[in-house]
C-alpha cells in the first residue's frame, strides 16, 4: 500500500542525477471555487536541504522499498509500532539493487533526505477528508541510524525511523492505494517510473473516465525541458 498524498505531491523528481541549483518545486494540487465565489488554487511546495538536494528517482526506489517494509509490519488497524526498524541490507534488496559501499552511502543519504526535505503549503488530511493549506513538515520526523546512540543510551543495531504524524494518520484512515511493486521494479527509466505513479493515480481519480495531462504541465511537474516539438 502507498500513502496517497505523497504519490501526487511531486515530492520525487524523475532524474537519474542530482539536480543542481534547484532547491524548491511547487505543484498545483487542485482548483476550486470558495464560498465567496472566488477561484482558489491549492499548492504544495517541496523544499530541499541545500546539502542533500531534491529527492529523485533513486530516492523513490528506496521509498518504494520502505513501503514494502511498512506493508509487512502494519497491524490490521492501520497502526505502526514506532520506531520502525529498517535494515540497510533489506532496503537495498527490496529496492532491487546490489549491496556495495556506494549503495550503503546512498541509503544513509536517503534517510537524511526523507527527514530534511520540507513540505509546505497544502497537505491532505484523511481524518477530515480535506486539505490543510498551512502545513509545514516532513515525511520522517526522526531517524537514528546504525551505530548512533538511541534515547535510552544504547547503540542502534539497525536504522530506526519515526514517521511524521500526518503520514501515520493518513495510513490509519486508509488514505492509501495498492502499488504493483513488482511491475515498478521492472521499469528502468526515471520518467517511466514517475509516469507509472502519475497514471496510476490519475486513472484511479478519474473513476473510469478519460484522464488527461498536458505536456506543459508534465514538463513543469517533472522539471523537464519544454520542447516546441
Amino acid at each position: 500500500q502507498a500513502e496517497a498524498f505523497l504519490e501526487v505531491s511531486g515530492y520525487f523528481t524523475p532524474s537519474s542525477n542530482r539536480i543542481k541549483h534547484i532547491y524548491t518545486k511547487e505543484k498545483k494540487i487542485r482548483e476550486y471555487v470558495d464560498a465567496q465565489g472566488m477561484k482558489r488554487t491549492v499548492k504544495t511546495k517541496i523544499s530541499a536541504n541545500h546539502e542533500l538536494g531534491l529527492p529523485i528517482t533513486s530516492d523513490l526506489d528506496y521509498y518504494r522499498a520502505f513501503l514494502k517494509i511498512c506493508d509487512e509490519i502494519v497491524d490490521r488497524e492501520g497502526r505502526f509500532h514506532l520506531p520502525i526498524a529498517v535494515p540497510t541490507s533489506t532496503l537495498i534488496r527490496y529496492a532491487g539493487k546490489k549491496e556495495s559501499a556506494k549503495e550503503w552511502k546512498e541509503v544513509k543519504l536517503w534517510f537524511e533526505r526523507m527527514t530534511l526535505t520540507g513540505i509546505r503549503g497544502a497537505i491532505y488530511r484523511a481524518k477530515k477528508k480535506d486539505f490543510d493549506e498551512g502545513f509545514v513538515g516532513t515525511v520522517f520526523s526522526q531517524v537514528v541510524m546504525t551505530g548512533d546512540p538511541l534515547r535510552n543510551g544504547k547503540i542502534a543495531n539497525t536504522n530506526y525511523v519515526w514517521l511524521s504524524p500526518w503520514f501515520l494518520s493518513n495510513y490509519y484512515y486508509r488514505y492509501t492505494h495498492p502499488l504493483d511493486f513488482a511491475f515498478y521494479k521492472r521499469l528502468r527509466k526515471p520518467i517511466a517510473k514517475s509516469l507509472y505513479t502519475l497514471l496510476e493515480n490519475g486513472w484511479y481519480a478519474a473513476e473510469g473516465k478519460p484522464y488527461a495531462k498536458s505536456y506543459h504541465a508534465l514538463c513543469e511537474e517533472f522539471l523537464l525541458t519544454h520542447h516546441r516539438y
